[in-house]
């Protein structure tokens, strides 16, 4: 079978959530050079273990997030933590380019 994904690279932006890790685990699987690009504000071990407001589940999340991201580890996938720019400085910078 032709595989139109091999040694193609891949940035995957949001890749550590539940639908991205996926597709990550998945694009890597047909040979794709997968990286994730995440800001890890929805899997946030952090706010997990220091949230007192749903102790009943903080484990569930907790084992949940730390096997997704052993999946990528595992499947060779590099996870760049990283903020999105605010929308100021998102504003800022186009105007910048435009001028130029």
């Amino acid at each position: 079978m032709f595989n139109t994904l091999k040694d193609k690279r891949i940035a995957l932006v949001g890749g550590a959530g539940f639908i991205g890790h996926n597709l990550a685990l998945d694009l890597a699987r047909r040979g794709a050079h997968v990286e994730v690009i995440d800001s890890l504000q929805v899997n946030n071990l952090l706010s997990l273990a220091t949230d007192t407001t749903d102790a009943y589940n903080r484990e569930l999340y907790t084992r949940i997030i730390n096997q997704r991201l052993d999946l990528l580890r595992e499947n060779k996938i590099t996870l760049h933590p990283q903020d999105a720019p605010t929308t100021t400085r998102c504003r800022a910078s186009s105007r910048r380019s435009s001028r130029t």
